[in-house]
């Protein structure tokens, strides 16, 4: 009889290691599945970053405080003309539609004439103002429903806008 126990105990303590085996293999199953689906989110959330930041940058130009304060800085750094480049800006910003768009507005090809040239870097330079000072509030005060995806991915979008020929989606 004394036996018999023993041996049900351990086939009981047997039991009980491989369920616990068991579950914690499941646990890391679940958890490395949740971090996927988070990533996959994550992605599906940032999907639309490069063209939601795109227009408001281009808002952001065609708003009266960066009349009033930054363009005349960067038009007269530049030489550019503020009507034409307002004209420029406002029919940009209805044809941004996603990365492809937002990367053209920065990226400098050998095509390129010299009153684009300047058109672009005063673009790039107008970004990073208002990624750098406004864009905490854009995203506070705007109908963005994940604000916290958008104020992480900041600094992303900043070095993108700084070195467009490395702009690549978010990942």
């Amino acid at each position: 009889m004394k036996i018999l126990k023993k041996k049900i105990l351990k086939a009981r303590e047997f039991s009980d290691k491989g369920k616990q085996k068991h579950r914690s293999d499941s646990r890391t199953y679940k958890a490395s599945k949740s971090q996927q689906s988070q990533e996959q989110c994550l992605s599906v959330i940032l999907k639309n970053a490069s063209k939601n930041y795109g227009r408001a940058i281009c808002n952001f130009i065609l708003s009266a405080e960066a009349k009033d304060t930054y363009n005349k800085d960067v038009f007269s750094k530049f030489n550019v003309d503020p009507g034409e480049f307002l004209n420029y800006i406002l029919e940009k910003k209805e044809g941004l539609n996603g990365i492809k768009e937002f990367r053209a507005l920065l990226l400098i090809t050998p095509n390129d004439d010299e009153k684009l040239i300047s058109f672009k870097k005063a673009f790039q330079q107008l970004s990073v103002i208002f990624i750098k000072y406004f864009s905490v509030n854009w995203i506070f005060s705007g109908k963005l429903s994940h604000k916290m995806e958008y104020l992480r991915c900041r600094y992303k979008m900043l070095r993108r806008v700084q070195n467009p020929q490395y702009f690549t989606y978010f990942k």
